[in-house]
């Protein structure tokens, strides 16, 4: 039931965020959407975000893996893709494909899979190189815990069956270090001072139609303290969303992620996708909504501020120091607001955020400890 509670809240933040966005729209930036549809229901003419043209400023149109194409939701001119995070195996944040997301490049993973993994595959093998720091500052005495992660991961593109038209699968190693703090105390509290992720995720965003597509994903790993790993340690991660593409400003996503957790196996995910213009992007998404607004463009890069929240943790095996084998769980919630910048190669971002209903479950029972509130901090860049 506390499970539930955090989600409704976290439910209930989205709708809050939503209320008080105004965003800025104008007949000039309306799009006309033409009535022929695409000849071929296979090809991408309508592809997903993964496959955004670079062009410095965000459009609703992209083109088709290795190929540009026409989309039927633009006039401008298409572009051949330059360069170039739902996801996350490392800590939880993907917008679904047809609306592309504003910038190009993989994102960091999140909730122990890419969730929000924005990244639009260009026909190079190596779609990106990452690395994220996050702090949650560890607050309340004895009580207390913190956590310090460094996660390094990278993103490769592979043809599906060697047809460039098609979506790539994208191949997404990662490993992630977790320096914990606290709590205080002996068995059966107390916790190793470092445990780690290591897993191999495999994700496909496919466009069916003009406005079908799906937004799938497994991951395999292992977490654990590695001086305990038996079958508790190795999970399996997942995603599947469908999408609908109502029009170029609107769009649809509805489907489950799979956390493998002790208190929570199943999360219901999905919500609306909203681009008023090209300086708004607004996805209403459980469990990782996120308002972003365009700041300014200098040369080549893009800045953009953004307002969001995520369900966070992650569950390891490990070893008390008595010896004794337990698995722990730690979950929590996170509001933040944050800036990124977006450039043809180079994408980084800083963020600050309020950490909150934070919880640590074992799974040889009690005690169950509720951390006080404390606040984040997080860095990261993809190459």
């Amino acid at each position: 039931m506390r499970s539930l509670t955090k989600i409704a809240m976290l439910g209930a933040a989205t709708a809050a965020c939503w209320a008080v966005c105004a965003p800025r729209t104008s007949l000039a930036q309306r799009v006309a959407i033409p009535t022929a549809p695409p000849s071929n229901p296979f090809a991408t003419t309508a592809p997903p975000a993964t496959f955004a043209p670079n062009t410095g400023v965000p459009s609703l149109s992209a083109p088709s893996y290795g190929a540009p194409a026409a989309s039927p939701y633009s006039s401008a001119p298409q572009l051949a893709p330059a360069w170039d995070p739902y996801a996350l195996p490392g800590t939880t944040t993907a917008p679904p494909p047809a609306l592309p997301a504003y910038g190009t490049q993989p994102a960091q993973p999140s909730l122990g899979f890419p969730f929000q993994d924005w990244s639009a595959p260009s026909t190079r093998l190596v779609q990106g190189i990452g690395m994220q720091y996050t702090y949650i500052n560890r607050d309340g005495g004895t009580d207390g815990f913190g956590i310090e992660d460094v996660d390094l991961f990278a993103s490769l593109a592979f043809p599906f069956f060697n047809n460039v038209n098609i979506a790539p699968i994208l191949f997404t190693p990662g490993f992630n270090f977790h320096f914990l703090q606290g709590p205080g105390g002996g068995p059966p509290r107390d916790l190793p001072p470092t445990v780690y992720d290591v897993y191999a995720q495999l994700s496909w965003k496919p466009q069916f139609y003009e406005r079908f597509g799906a937004d799938l994903a497994v991951s395999v790993g292992a977490y654990t303290d590695f001086s305990y790993t038996d079958h508790t340690s190795i999970r399996i991660l997942g995603r599947a969303l469908g999408t609908y593409t109502v029009d170029p400003r609107w769009q649809i996503a509805a489907g489950v992620i799979y956390l493998d957790r002790l208190d929570i196996k199943i999360l219901p995910a999905g919500g609306i996708i909203w681009k008023p213009h090209d300086d708004a992007r607004f996805e209403l998404l459980f469990p990782q909504p996120k308002l972003s607004q365009r700041i300014t463009n200098f040369n080549n890069y893009e800045l953009w501020g953004y307002l969001g929240g995520e369900y966070g943790g992650g569950q390891w095996s490990i070893a008390h120091v008595n010896g004794a084998h337990d698995v722990v769980n730690y979950n929590d919630f996170r509001i933040f607001v944050g800036v990124e910048g977006i450039g043809p190669r180079l994408r980084g971002h800083i963020d600050f955020g309020y950490v909150f209903h934070r919880e640590l479950l074992y799974l040889s029972g009690p005690p169950i400890l509720e951390p006080d509130d404390t606040f984040m901090f997080r860095a990261g860049f993809t190459y």
